[in-house]
């Protein structure tokens, strides 16, 4: 786990910009190799994902309810409401996708 203060600290510049008042939970770095994947989940708070290496065919986050899918790109974040299905296909490339993953405190979108 990293430390909260300083990822809020770090973090809010961005979140300030995207008019979200967002307050983390808890936070931590996830790495993805070779034929790495999530199943179809959901989480109880908010979530977001801030990847800082994303290499071609990195796992593609994928909202089955929605048919909406995000190619993970480098220095982009993305905002998952707490109780939205979610999954990332399986990871394609010898490098692996590093990312910050934030649990906020409840908001309205």
């Amino acid at each position: 786990m990293l430390d909260n203060y300083q990822m809020q600290k770090t973090f809010q510049p961005m979140f300030d910009a995207m008019n979200l008042d967002l307050k983390i939970l808890s936070v931590y770095i996830h790495y993805a190799s070779k034929d790495g994947k999530f199943a179809i989940h959901e989480h109880d708070k908010p979530h977001g994902v801030y990847y800082l290496q994303a290499p071609t065919k990195s796992g593609i986050l994928f909202f089955p309810d929605f048919g909406e899918h995000f190619e993970p790109e480098p220095n982009h974040f993305r905002l998952i409401p707490k109780g939205i299905l979610h999954g990332i296909n399986t990871h394609r490339n010898e490098m692996e996708r590093i990312a910050i993953t934030f649990q906020f405190e409840d908001i309205e979108f």
